[in-house]
Formats: C-alpha cells, sequence, structure tokens
C-alpha cells in the first residue's frame, strides 16, 4: 500500500493568545528552529496539557511528532485538531495520514471518503481517489473470511477505533465497540486480544487470563495471544505452564512481522536470553 507524504498544518500567533502562551511557543519555535526537537516536544506536551483548546498548541505537536516519528502522537494531535479546526480540509488530510501511520487502514480510508465529500474539487482531491480504490482492493483481501462480506468495512472501521481508545486509555469504551464487532463476527480475535490487554491495563489479571484462554480456543495458533497469556502468567507465578505455551510460541510460522518482537517478548518475561537472542537471528534470517 502506498503511503503518502504527512500533510502538515501550518502555524502561527493569532491575536487572542495569551502573552504567556505566546512566550511559550516562541520558545518552542526557537528550539525548533536549532533542531532541538526532543526539548521542544516535551515542552509542547506540557503545553497541550495546560492548553487543550489551543490549536496552534497542537500543530506544533503534529509536526514534531512527524519528524520525531512518534506515530501514537501524531494521531492524537491530528484527532484534537479535527475537534478544534474540523473545517480545515488540510487537517483532515494530516489525520487521514495520521491514521495510516498507526495502521489503522479502516479509519484511514474513512477520513479520506469524508474529506472528497465536503471538498470534491480539493486539489487533493484526484489523488485522494486513487489511493481509496488502491486501498479498497487491499482491506477487501484482508477482510476476506474474517469480517462478514457486507459489514466487513463498518466492522473494520469500529475495531480500528476500539484500537484508538485503548491507545487512549478508555478501556470500557474500548470494550463497547469491541464487544459490537464480536456481536456480528464471534470468531475474529483481535478484539478479545484487545479486550484481554484493556483488563490487564486495570490490573484485572484473572479477566485478562480467561480473554487470552478464549481466543486460543478460536485460534490455537494467535501469536499475541500466546505472548500475552505467557506474560499473565509469569506475573501469577505460574511458570510451568508458561514455559510449556512458550514452546507453542516458537514454532508458530507467520508473515506478520510483529511475530518476532511477540516471541522476543514472551522469551524476556521467562528470562529465557538466548532464546530472545535466537528469535533475533532468526527474524535477521526471514
Amino acid at each position: 500500500m502506498s503511503k503518502s507524504k504527512k500533510h502538515k498544518p501550518q502555524g502561527g500567533h493569532p491575536l487572542g493568545m495569551t502573552r504567556k502562551l505566546q512566550n511559550a511557543l516562541a520558545r518552542v519555535d526557537d528550539l525548533l528552529q536549532h533542531r532541538e526537537r526532543p526539548e521542544a516536544f516535551d515542552e509542547l506536551q506540557e503545553l497541550a496539557q495546560r492548553y487543550s483548546g489551543e490549536p496552534e498548541v497542537w500543530i506544533r505537536l503534529f509536526n514534531t511528532a512527524a519528524d520525531l516519528k512518534d506515530d501514537r502522537t501524531l494521531l492524537m494531535a491530528a484527532r484534537q485538531l479535527v475537534r478544534l479546526r474540523p473545517r480545515d480540509p488540510d487537517i483532515v488530510l494530516g489525520l487521514a495520514g495520521a491514521y495510516m501511520s498507526n495502521i489503522f487502514p479502516a479509519l484511514a480510508m474513512q477520513t479520506l471518503r469524508d474529506f472528497l465529500a465536503r471538498w470534491p474539487d480539493h486539489p487533493k482531491a484526484a489523488h485522494t481517489r486513487e489511493t481509496i480504490a488502491e486501498m479498497e482492493s487491499r482491506m477487501q483481501a484482508e477482510w476476506e473470511g474474517i469480517l462478514p462480506p457486507d459489514r466487513a468495512e463498518e466492522l473494520a472501521v469500529l475495531h480500528e477505533q476500539a484500537q484508538v481508545e485503548l491507545n487512549e486509555g478508555h478501556y470500557a469504551e474500548m470494550r463497547r465497540l469491541a464487544d459490537q464487532v464480536l456481536a456480528e463476527a464471534p470468531r475474529f480475535p483481535a478484539p478479545l486480544n484487545n479486550i484481554s490487554l484493556s483488563y490487564f491495563l486495570e490490573g484485572r489479571l484473572g479477566e485478562a487470563v480467561a480473554a487470552a484462554r478464549h481466543v486460543l480456543e478460536i485460534d490455537a495458533d494467535n501469536f499475541h495471544a500466546l505472548a500475552n497469556l505467557i506474560h499473565y502468567l509469569c506475573l501469577l507465578g505460574q511458570l510451568a505452564e508458561a514455559r510449556s505455551l512458550a514452546e507453542r510460541l516458537q514454532v508458530v510460522q507467520s508473515n506478520r512481522v510483529d511475530v518476532w518482537l511477540k516471541k522476543a517478548e514472551a522469551l524476556s518475561f521467562l528470562g529465557d536470553d538466548e532464546g530472545v537472542l535466537d528469535v533475533f537471528r532468526q527474524a535477521e534470517q526471514v
């Protein structure tokens, strides 16, 4: 899938801005001019908490996150900018790019369609139509056999919205959206894995274990569920079962790049340093 260049909104210093904020942004701009991006990034994150309704802060945070390749902050800033400036086409395109950077293609496609519906004559409209056509064919192939054909795109959007809520720490809302997906695609393991993670992040370890086991009942070789369950069992002191699951995980084959990360992560919980190095060597060969 081709990846379009990120759209960077342009900032300024509106007259209504307080002197204190103007001075803070002037300092940030000076740091950015001298390519001291990490320092500027830290200051912008603090300013975003204090001035959550100020677009100029979020524009700079968006652009700096893009430069630093911090995709999660990029998406957070893009979502906030769309709330603050919903009529700005460049910001809407920036949100689509942020969804793509975070591997949320269904949300990206939905956002691009919204862009075309609102600005059909925009200079970037033709390229956007081409991008959507390419994404549609690829996404339909990925959803085949997983989601109901007549509802695949809508359910994929719900699933990705749930992942965004998980990333932002809204666990109850994440589970509400995941349950909607599972109601129509009960054998879709990804929402169950996310539910398991949400329980873990809330400290509800028993429910996290149960959700991970449910995934493995559906998909015995699901490497996300295996790695997560190994982690949970290590925390519970159930090391014998964790080691048994690690043996299963080590032989799992997948064309997904993150399989290697999950294998290494699980073995690290068990303190198997040599196993982690072996996974790394295998990943290099592949």
